[in-house]
């Protein structure tokens, strides 16, 4: 099952095992989720009041889905959150 949340929070760290990230999202019922992972393309392109959907994986885990940069957009995100806004 697919969660929908918008980037709140980003903070890029380095460590001595490389370059860490810290996300925070805001889903729409206001649950917040925060992700600690290794710095990634992926990761990097986010920015905050990007809009993404997150799945568990096997273990538990979020992982990222999809994203949409821009929060007015057609399609998938616009009918998620006709109202929404953070």
């Amino acid at each position: 099952m697919l969660t929908e949340a918008q980037v709140v929070s980003l903070k890029f760290c380095p460590t001595r095992r490389g370059d860490r990230v810290y996300t925070v999202f805001k889903t729409v019922d206001g649950q917040e989720l925060g992700l600690w992972r290794a710095a990634s393309p992926d990761i990097g392109r986010l920015s905050i009041g990007d809009r993404v959907a997150l799945k568990r994986d096997r273990g538990g885990h979020w992982q990222i889905v999809s994203k949409r940069s821009s929060p007015i957009q057609t399609g998938f995100y616009s009918r998620l959150w006709p109202t929404w806004q953070l």
